[in-house]
């Protein structure tokens, strides 16, 4: 063997054994490239991150704020107020300030007197409905046949109108002192259904149609006996006038709720309150000789469907009853309830003014 020379090693035996070869190393040009693409990596990354840094003013706060790593400046505005540590609470004394919100005053409703009933306004038109039958008799609204409007005779009065219950009354539609009956009903004629008879008459002689007011007080001296006393100035009238043919009997409900409140039937419209009417019709269900009823529950219906073109919800569902209510004198006769006990005065002389206009077109056949 020579000097300094390896002696050779034997081939493996192993055949399983297989010797692990590693890839070979790039060329020194394959290297210098991807050093100089790494590097202007680096360059760009960093400019950019400059860029950033300069118009920070012009990206979201949020972005700026993360970006610089500082807190936001006193008028900076931001999604939340900054909050005090506990610290700075113990030292200053004060809670953490809570942001200023403009107060809208609201009016405290006003105090009832002690032991009043208050008032309150509701709807009683219901949802459409047009007859309200109470009676014995099965009624069909569309079967009825609507009379023909009759005309003045000579100078006697078309149309008269009287109160059976003179001395109810309306309130302030606020509140009403006990006992309730004592305010209700009163002896001033300017502030209860006298009055709107009046006013009721006036109006109709002004569009044309001739009405007589009959301000005789039928429930005095007590309620009992009202129409029979209402009865015997019909038919003094009736004699008196003969060309009257239609009489009208002014009432005003009276209803207390459930809750102790006296209700106001009331309708709002163009920006004004108006009392809502209800017609009443009788009939012979008790036994009484009622000839005409059917012409008058039409003649109802009719006035009905007028008040509502004329305000929307102004008439509640005609009311159809056993009772005659004095409807067996005249050839057409109606009681009509304008507004209850917690309307006003004024809302029950509106509608006055409305049931007039509806009245009157009827009556000359627009």
């Amino acid at each position: 063997m020579r000097k300094n020379q390896r002696p050779e090693l034997p081939e493996p035996t192993n055949p399983e054994r297989i010797p692990i070869r590693l890839p070979a190393l790039p060329k020194r040009g394959a290297r210098a490239f991807v050093t100089l693409l790494f590097c202007g990596a680096l360059f760009v990354a960093a400019f950019g991150l400059g860029l950033l840094l300069q118009a920070k003013d012009k990206i979201p706060a949020f972005l700026s704020d993360w970006l610089t790593q500082e807190e936001p400046s006193a008028d900076t505005p931001t999604d939340a107020p900054k909050q005090e540590t506990p610290e700075e609470n113990e030292k200053t004394d004060e809670s953490p300030k809570e942001e200023k919100s403009e107060q809208v005053a609201v009016e405290a409703p006003e105090a009832l007197p002690e032991g009043a009933i208050p008032i309150r306004a509701q709807d009683l038109a219901g949802q459409g409905e047009e007859l309200q039958n109470l009676s014995i008799y099965p009624i069909d609204p569309n079967g009825l046949t609507l009379p023909a409007p009759e005309a003045a005779s000579g100078n006697d009065p078309l149309v008269l109108i009287l109160c059976t219950h003179s001395s109810e009354c309306y309130t302030d539609g606020k509140s009403v002192k006990q006992p309730i009956g004592d305010a209700i009903y009163s002896t001033d004629p300017e502030v209860g259904v006298l009055a709107v008879g009046k006013a009721l008459a006036a109006s109709l002689s002004k569009s044309g149609v001739p009405a007589l007011f009959c301000n005789v007080r039928h429930d005095e001296p007590t309620l009992r006996g009202s129409y029979a006393r209402a009865k015997e100035s019909i038919e003094t009238l009736l004699e008196r006038y003969p060309g009257i043919r239609y009489v009208i009997d002014l009432h005003r409900d009276g209803i207390l709720s459930g809750d102790g409140s006296l209700i106001a039937a009331s309708v709002e419209w163009e920006g004004q309150s108006f009392a809502q009417i209800l017609p009443v019709v009788g009939s012979d269900g008790d036994g009484s000789t009622v000839y005409s009823w059917q012409e008058n529950l039409a003649l109802a219906l009719e006035l009905g469907k007028r008040l509502n073109e004329l305000c929307p919800h102004l008439c509640r569902p005609v009311s159809l009853r056993n009772s005659p209510y004095n409807q067996n004198i005249a050839t057409h006769s109606l009681l009509i309830e304008i507004g209850a006990a917690g309307n006003t005065i004024d809302e029950a002389l509106r509608s006055a003014e409305l049931l007039a206009k509806a009245l009157a077109a009827y009556l000359k056949g627009e």
